[in-house]
């Protein structure tokens, strides 16, 4: 599969001395979303203004689309979306007409985009309000018809700028839903930086953390969870509750503690390795007669391995690990 965004030593320096973004070096490939984290200040939006040709870098390079940000402006912004923090749509005009200026901006002629307007309206919900002025719009629609405008001329790339921010559940929902259609049937690219941690954890194919400029870690949501963690938790339910449960597994290797949920028949167990323990595990209960309803491996969320790499970030144990 052939990369779609790719910065190099990628760096932007505000004056008087701020580095907002320090060598960043990533690599994402065509039809990712990629989500990108980090608290308020840490350089996501400077980024996204970067490779959008916003700003100019202060040194570095990237290839967005095959296009340079340097070399080949023109080129790349008629190959990329942008959603900003804001929609930046006309109120008074209908969504319809909002998409067409749009459109032909980007080259379309009235044909292809009122044939692309329509297409879209369906697929993507908003037929029966296209004709409709924007201004009456929902927040949540017109977030909604942002992205719709950022997609109006195919672009193999998008970039998300918060794209539910806030909007309540069920506009996060439908917002959500447009950004995955567009992922899957266009096949497009997204880049997306967000605060909203399940949502990036449900949509994002692969996920980087940046905090004070520095890209502190990249990866799918499993592949973070094996850099902060060497440890992984098992869940077991039993048909009936169990005494003693600390002396079952006490002198197993590789069980690290041991935690009794309230009801006495389910534990926590933090272990070493599932492939090796587990199984000393079932046999312990095994031989003591006792009734296994369910095991199984659980996994820290996305929220939880955020805020260890952030933990770690503040100590200085990713420093420079990008």
């Amino acid at each position: 599969m052939a990369i779609a965004i790719e910065t190099k030593g990628l760096t932007k320096v505000f004056s008087p001395n701020i580095l907002a973004v320090n060598q960043l070096n990533l690599s994402i490939k065509e039809g990712e979303i990629f989500a990108f984290l980090g608290p308020n200040g840490a350089g996501k939006t400077t980024t996204v203004r970067l490779l959008t040709t916003l700003i100019e870098p202060t040194s570095g390079d990237a290839v967005i689309a095959g296009s340079s940000i340097l070399k080949e402006k023109i080129e790349l912004r008629r190959n990329i979306g942008l959603l900003s923090e804001r929609p930046n749509l006309y109120l008074r005009l209908s969504a319809r007409k909002n998409l067409l200026f749009f459109a032909k901006m980007y080259g379309l002629t009235h044909q292809e985009a009122s044939r692309r307007i329509d297409e879209m309206s369906r697929q993507f919900e908003l037929k029966d309000r296209i004709d409709s002025p924007v201004g009456s719009y929902s927040k949540g629609m017109k977030q909604k018809l942002g992205i719709l405008r950022a997609m109006i001329h195919s672009p193999p790339v998008m970039f998300l700028d918060e794209p539910t921010s806030g909007l309540d559940p069920l506009a996060q929902a439908s917002v959500r839903e447009t950004i995955e259609r567009a992922a899957e049937e266009l096949d497009t690219t997204i880049f997306m930086t967000t605060h909203n941690l399940p949502e990036a954890e449900r949509l994002a194919d692969k996920i980087g953390v940046i905090n004070r400029g520095e890209l502190l870690v990249i990866g799918s949501t499993s592949e973070l969870q094996s850099k902060v963690s060497k440890t992984n938790k098992l869940v077991i339910k039993c048909i009936e509750p169990v005494s003693n449960y600390q002396s079952l597994f006490q002198n197993i290797e590789g069980v690290l503690s041991v935690r009794c949920h309230k009801n006495e028949n389910a534990f926590d167990i933090e272990l070493t390795n599932f492939n090796e323990v587990t199984p000393h595990i079932i046999r312990s209960l095994v031989e003591r007669d006792i009734s296994i309803l369910e095991v199984r491996p659980t996994k820290k969320s996305l929220e939880e391995i955020y805020k260890q790499i952030m933990d770690n970030s503040y100590g200085g144990w990713f420093e420079n690990a990008a």
